[in-house]
């Protein structure tokens, strides 16, 4: 009705809508679903953009219904204006009893234009503790702030938070504990992450106009809040872009100046002089000699010698009288191999080119620990490379030292002239495996046809696989997942482990970024927005990299899994390698992600926004239901298709959706697992001869099939909602989303080649998250 209204355009139907709206009733799950409905229609008619009061009226009003829905779509659908942010200010439902409505009170803050209430009210909420607990109120509260970042921030700076004043400030909400409760949560790690987000956010502007009332108002702020700003202001404000400080800002800094931790005053020092004043330059030397004897101090915790380190190089990190005693650390035996790698890293952030020298003088005295941090620095920006390069030609460094990755990245190095010359290096030293894959191929199928030992296979895994990898659980997920590969067989499997580049899926191929200050990174892009990128590099570090500062971006038809396989073990491990990936147990859960169609975080059937219609897990690790053990596929935040929906003929995304996939087994099975058994427009209870939702069809390698019907209202029912069948169980509670379980049993022992599901011919559109096959 409420698309039919849409559709319609037409405006009569709107006095009947308001008294909808106005409706305080709820039924017995607290819901108003005709409330909500009305609502929406108002926001679809174009009634709400300000022109009809009435309408507004209504929706502000409803931002005081007794039911949670209500108030939490009343939220969705008001108008980005300064009436609709008091509005939500005054009605307490950043202080909501229901999470969900604090969340969508800060989405639509987000949305609002800035202002000194918006921000004041945000850093309120954010400072309360029952906030930090929620996977999604942090991250949200962090986008309302950077909205209104100078009141926020002014906030975060001057307010004594006691529970009085939360409590006041959010309508009389009483706190969950003392004042030290509030303390701490100002000081927790959500609440300081927040303001150091916002802080760099607003420093991205060059706000020239306002920071000297900000610097003002940090003289009277916590001392580590305090720091926490003045880092986010050194590390986003723009090169170049000078202030004139006013007389009151410098004496603000100067009184709080004393009262920081050595690194924060090299920071505010770097900062202040980069606007151009040199008032605090004095202080240079002093804060230099602090942190490098704090890095020297065996006593300290290796933790704060590696802080020290990089708030070293970020102070000082182009001087020669830095970077030399920090390597004298580096290589003296007495350093944790711990710190070694710590400050390595801490000397990767400096653009002297001096870096590349000492690194390379002293290589042969490093740790293999530090080694393996020194070469990853080294090949982390052209002018060091250059240095690394000259050091094999003179021999002090190996080729030993690189991996395969390594060297693959080197050979495709964006700088041409690098790359010719590690092209040349690598040759003379045949440091590259054959490029010729398939001729290495043939030379290794007969690996294939041989018996290994599982056991030690599953060691060769966690030795050569398991960093990018996961297999049963263990690992990390940045390649394929492993669990499922024993469908496959082993010939298969050699082909993708000896030539991976063969048929990489885009997910997994390499990209080169290049920035601006001369960094080079390799990695899978993990993900990206309108103003960053994330890139994920061959030993799971994270790295984010804002888009301003890109450089170059190059997308390689590579897989970030290199070649060469074969000449990191012998024969031997890779037999047992295959033996283990091949080694079927009583269950095995088989890989949906090859033919996952759609993405469960995300709406799936009329709205990607929708947040009603998505299906998320607190986790994507492993799940065991009734001592069946299932594999999600990891959805990585919205980016890959996580879930199998069969074609619906409702809504926008299930039309498009097939009405058929298939997987792999190659093996007799006792039984097939489902974590699924819910749809859209499913039954809501149980259905006497309801329709057919999906088909299983076991394709027996002899050439038969054998199908098993699965009915609405019987095996199936709807998403949203507990809603009972008779052949399906309850598996997991997705907030108000439900995902079933249930099993099919083959009527024979003979092997199974494949698993297809097939979508039946009634309204629903079927939704499977795992399946796990059981073996006799």
């Amino acid at each position: 009705a409420q698309r039919l209204l849409v559709e319609r355009g037409e405006q009569d139907v709107v006095p009947q809508l308001l008294d909808l709206v106005k409706d305080p009733d709820v039924d017995e799950l607290g819901l108003n679903t005709a409330a909500i409905h009305a609502l929406r229609t108002l926001k679809g008619l174009g009634v709400l953009d300000g022109a009809n009061s009435d309408a507004l009226a209504a929706t502000v009003g409803a931002l005081r219904h007794a039911s949670a829905g209500v108030r939490r779509n009343a939220l969705a659908v008001l108008p980005p204006s300064r009436e609709s942010l008091d509005a939500i200010v005054a009605s307490g439902v950043l202080a909501d009893g229901d999470a969900q409505v604090r969340l969508a009170a800060l989405l639509a803050l987000s949305e609002m234009p800035a202002s000194a209430e918006g921000g004041r009210a945000i850093a309120v909420m954010l400072a309360r503790p029952e906030n930090h607990f929620d996977k999604w109120l942090p991250d949200a509260a962090t986008a309302a702030a950077a909205r209104h970042d100078r009141a926020f921030l002014a906030e975060v700076a001057t307010r004594k938070m006691s529970p009085a004043s939360v409590g006041n400030a959010l309508r009389g909400v009483p706190g969950s504990g003392g004042a030290s409760t509030t303390r701490n949560a100002m000081e927790g790690v959500p609440y300081r992450r927040a303001v150091a987000v916002v802080s760099e956010h607003y420093a991205r502007g060059g706000p020239t106009d306002s920071v000297n009332s900000l610097l003002v108002t940090l003289d009277r702020a916590d001392p580590r809040l305090a720091e926490t700003i003045i880092a986010g202001l050194a590390k986003g404000w723009p090169k170049n872009q000078k202030v004139a400080l006013s007389a009151e800002a410098e004496k603000a800094l100067a009184n709080m100046l004393p009262r920081l931790a050595t690194g924060p005053q090299g920071q505010l020092v770097k900062l202040v002089t980069a606007w151009g004043n040199e008032t605090f330059q004095k202080y240079a030397d002093e804060i230099a000699q602090s942190l490098t004897a704090a890095v020297g101090d065996e006593k300290l915790g290796d933790d704060k010698r590696i802080a020290a380190a990089r708030q070293l190089v970020d102070f000082r990190g182009g001087q020669s009288d830095v970077i030399g005693p920090l390597v004298e650390i580096v290589v003296s035996p007495r350093t944790p191999p711990e710190v070694s790698a710590g400050l390595i890293d801490a000397l990767a952030q400096s653009e002297s080119n001096e870096v590349g020298t000492a690194l390379v003088e002293k290589f042969g005295a490093l740790t293999p620990a530090a080694k393996k941090s020194a070469v990853r620095v080294l090949l982390g920006r052209p002018t060091l490379t250059r240095a690394f390069l000259d050091g094999l030609a003179e021999g002090k460094l190996q080729l030993a030292d690189l991996t395969l990755d390594q060297k693959q990245a080197l050979a495709a190095h964006p700088d041409r002239r690098i790359a010719k010359q590690a092209k040349e290096v690598l040759a003379r030293d045949k440091g590259l495996p054959s490029p010729d894959r398939q001729k290495v191929l043939e030379e290794l199928l007969p690996l294939a046809k041989k018996t290994g030992d599982a056991a030690a296979g599953k060691e060769v895994f966690k030795q050569q696989c398991m960093k990018c990898h996961t297999h049963s659980g263990e690992g990390n997920r940045i390649g394929p997942d492993l669990t499922g590969m024993a469908v496959h067989p082993k010939a298969e499997l050699l082909t993708h482990i000896i030539d991976p580049s063969r048929n990489v899926e885009g997910n997994y191929r390499v990209y080169t970024v290049l920035t601006d200050d001369g960094r080079v990174l390799n990695g899978l892009l993990a993900g990206e927005t309108k103003t960053a990128i994330e890139l994920i590099d061959a030993e799971a570090k994270r790295h984010p990299v804002l888009r301003e500062n890109i450089e170059e971006l190059v997308a390689s038809t590579k897989s970030l899994m290199p070649e060469g396989f074969e000449k990191q073990v012998p024969p031997e491990s890779i037999v047992n390698l295959l033996e283990f990936l091949t080694q079927r147990g009583q269950f095995m859960p088989l890989d949906l992600g090859r033919v996952a169609t759609i993405v469960s975080t995300q709406g799936m059937f009329y709205s990607k926004e929708a947040g009603a219609e998505r299906l998320v897990f607190p986790d994507w690790s492993p799940k065991t239901f009734e001592g069946v053990p299932f594999q999600l596929v990891d959805p990585q935040g919205d980016r890959v298709p996580n879930a199998v929906m069969l074609f619906g003929p409702t809504g926008k995304f299930p039309p498009t959706m097939p009405k058929s996939v298939s997987l792999v087994y190659n093996a007799p099975a006792k039984a097939v697992h489902f974590l699924s058994g819910v749809s859209g427009w499913g039954a809501q209870g149980e259905l006497k001869g309801g329709s057919v939702s999906m088909i299983v069809r076991l394709h027996y390698a002899a050439g038969d099939t054998e199908e098993h019907e699965l009915r609405n209202g019987e095996h199936f029912a709807d998403y949203i909602g507990r809603f009972e069948v008779p052949k399906s169980k309850l598996a997991f509670m997705l907030r108000n989303q439900q995902i079933r379980y249930f099993a099919i049993h083959p009527a024979r022992r003979d092997a199974i080649e494949r698993i297809e599901l097939v979508k039946g011919p009634d309204h629903t559109a079927p939704v499977v998250m795992a399946v796990t096959v059981e073996s006799f």
